[in-house]
């Protein structure tokens, strides 16, 4: 036992000073490119949080210069290899969800052709920063996931219609639209058309088989692109679940001061399932926007829980040793009640990752079932690697001692997070 009690002592200390040192560590934020033949509009709906932990000067005092400045460096538009600059840029923030929307214009006096994304933004505060982006042209839409490993997006305007129409058309000849556009109109049955929007590193189509019919060619291209496209909703979206609490530290340290005072399964179930439920059920209402409570009164109160729990691990410690009876709440079978109120809390936490990345209405459901079941698949993993840990200490003849010395960790970190936050 002694031999497997350091390793174990170590693992919980270092997931304490590892959530001492970080609150969150991963950002989302949701981007728009709608193009047209001469013209581009691109809308970014960015956490304020994202910009703030920049900490630029610049950002306190000229925020709509610095924003737009920050992504005109880091956003990188090109045509045809030639790098293109906005027309207008327009910034409008939104302190109801602590965002910021952004919006920038181009203007082409010649149609669009090949055009190039490149994507570099906030990668320097957080290496798993993604970007969800919906581009469309014409009737035409797609979605990929701009991400630091992939962060670049060709697309090939002319072969895209070219190969729609099942014409062959070379990359320097483009069909006019009206007649693209006719032509689409004769396959009212397929009404969501996926455009054939390629990776940089994947090469342009420009010759297309004899089709039979232009039904085939274009599920042709669906086909081409399903298999080029890394965008699929459920799928990101339950990664970014998994993402965010792995990465949520604050709520890694409540965690870790919840399973504190283990006693067995049933009693840890029941804990666990009470904040399931109950973060569950705030995520949804906050998503959903029926109630919104404001993050300057969540975050605070988020670290006040970590706090009351470590504090309340104390109490339970102390009653241990002397043999004493546990009185009312602090008994560890009943913790799920207060566990339960906490997690209505830590639910209005996790709603801001959806809320501040303005996803489209029309993705609400699906981001919203798959994000919390990220949310429990990585609760889920956090579990199962501190049980067996404090299960090893609670069986030492130095349990008191280390487990006192945890839980008077974790309440010094909860409560300089709370000052923090309130400040």
């Amino acid at each position: 036992m002694k031999h497997f009690l350091k390793p174990a002592s170590a693992l919980i200390l270092l997931c304490s000073w590892w959530c001492c040192t970080f609150a969150h560590d991963a950002s989302l934020i949701y981007v728009n490119i709608v193009i047209a033949d001469n013209s581009i509009n691109i809308r970014f709906s960015i956490p304020s949080k994202n910009f703030e932990t920049i900490k630029a000067d610049a950002l306190i005092s000229n925020p709509d210069s610095f924003v737009i400045n920050y992504i005109s460096r880091n956003f990188i538009v090109t045509n045809n290899g030639k790098k293109i600059f906005p027309l207008t840029a327009d910034v409008d923030e939104n302190t109801s969800i602590n965002s910021f929307m952004v919006t920038l214009t181009y203007k082409n006096a010649i149609d669009y052709d090949s055009l190039l994304f490149a994507y570099n933004l906030f990668f320097e505060i957080s290496p798993t920063h993604e970007a969800i982006t919906d581009i469309s042209y014409h009737i035409l839409k797609t979605q990929i996931i701009f991400n630091k490993e992939d962060n670049k997006q060709l697309i090939s305007l002319s072969a895209l219609l070219g190969q729609i129409a099942g014409k062959g058309m070379s990359t320097q000849k483009k069909i006019a639209p009206d007649t693209a556009n006719k032509i689409l109109s004769q396959n009212k049955s397929d009404t969501n058309t996926t455009a054939l929007f390629q990776n940089q590193n994947t090469p342009v189509i420009t010759k297309s088989e004899s089709a039979k019919s232009n039904n085939q060619t274009i599920n042709q291209a669906q086909n081409s692109f399903q298999q080029q496209s890394a965008y699929n909703p459920f799928s990101n979206f339950f990664k970014s679940g998994v993402t965010h609490i792995l990465t949520g530290y604050d709520h890694i340290l409540f965690l870790i001061a919840l399973l504190l005072v283990y006693t067995n399964f049933l009693t840890t179930l029941k804990v666990i399932t009470s904040f399931t439920i109950a973060h569950s059920i705030t995520l949804a209402i906050a998503v959903l926007n029926v109630y919104v409570l404001n993050p300057a009164v969540t975050e605070p109160l988020i670290a006040l829980s970590i706090f009351i729990i470590a504090i309340e691990n104390l109490f339970i410690y102390n009653f241990r040793k002397r043999n004493r009876p546990i009185p009312g709440i602090l008994n560890p079978a009943k913790r799920w009640m207060i566990t339960f109120l906490f997690g209505l809390i830590h639910g209005f936490g996790f709603s801001s990752v959806l809320r501040e990345t303005g996803i489209p209405k029309n993705e609400i459901g699906i981001s919203l079932v798959s994000f919390n079941l990220g949310v429990e698949c990585g609760q889920l993993a956090i579990f199962v690697i501190l049980i067996p840990a404090i299960i090893l200490i609670r069986k030492s003849n130095k349990e008191v001692f280390i487990l006192n010395a945890l839980s008077v960790l974790v309440a010094i970190v909860g409560f300089m997070w709370f000052v923090l936050r309130v400040l």
